[in-house]
């Protein structure tokens, strides 16, 4: 493949998230993962809400744009590299679930793999490694909530996303923090999604807020946008 040609297959990928995803990950995407990939194309500021049943595959999809995002938004001619954080209700769940979809996806891709490196604690570009990156950052559960949104610090890039999984109960100010690591980004996605278990948590919040494009995730046989994952 030509330079040329590399240059016109990243630009397509970076418009068209489900082509990547095809052409990464060999997954033709649900219906309501297809809405949600749709949402957070283009320059700005994006804000994206998954609330979900259990089980329809809400972070596989957040994997799935998390290297999306990784992969094809940087600028080597100004030197912008994009910077993400992911995170969990627990360091726990956040290594058993969210960031082993990450290890998983990648492992389907041979230019992921051949581009980008991953460990424990971040999803890295191989050349760039300090520079571009998302990091796997946890609190523990007895963290106050000041504590919890210093975890979405150090995030200065003209290209940032902030995932928050398994966030239904996650106390809203990290909504605050994640809106604060938005005020200068060229691109920027602040991506929840969750079971909505409190009133009191990021979720619920989200819905109230009219920023967030929001997607509700059923296994109801009368909704034609169902996660046909769960019976």
């Amino acid at each position: 493949m030509t330079p040329s040609d590399k240059a016109k297959l990243f630009a397509w990928w970076r418009e068209s998230p489900k082509k990547f995803i095809y052409d990464n990950f060999n997954v033709d995407l649900d219906r309501w993962q297809q809405n949600a990939v749709n949402l957070v194309t283009g320059m700005g500021i994006h804000r994206l809400s998954l609330q979900a049943c259990a089980g329809p595959g809400k972070s596989a999809v957040d994997s799935m744009i998390a290297w999306w995002f990784l992969a094809l938004h940087a600028n080597g001619v100004t030197g912008d590299y994009p910077k993400g954080a992911m995170l969990s209700n627990s360091a726990e769940n956040l290594a058993t679930g969210l960031w082993a979809e990450m290890h998983k996806w990648r492992a389907k891709s041979e230019w992921l793999q051949s581009e980008f490196g991953i460990n424990s604690e971040r999803a890295f570009n191989k050349r760039i490694p300090a520079q571009w990156f998302i990091a796997a950052r946890s609190y523990p559960k007895t963290a106050t909530p000041e504590f919890m949104g210093e975890q979405l610090s150090g995030l200065h890039s003209k290209y940032v996303m902030i995932c928050l999984d398994e966030c239904g109960s996650t106390h809203p100010i990290m909504l605050k923090r994640a809106e604060q690591a938005m005020s200068d980004p060229e691109y920027g996605l602040i991506l929840l999604s969750g079971n909505t278990t409190s009133r009191n948590g990021c979720l619920f919040a989200a819905k109230q807020d009219a920023a967030f494009k929001v997607i509700r995730i059923t296994a109801d046989p009368d909704d034609p946008d169902r996660t046909p994952r769960v019976t």
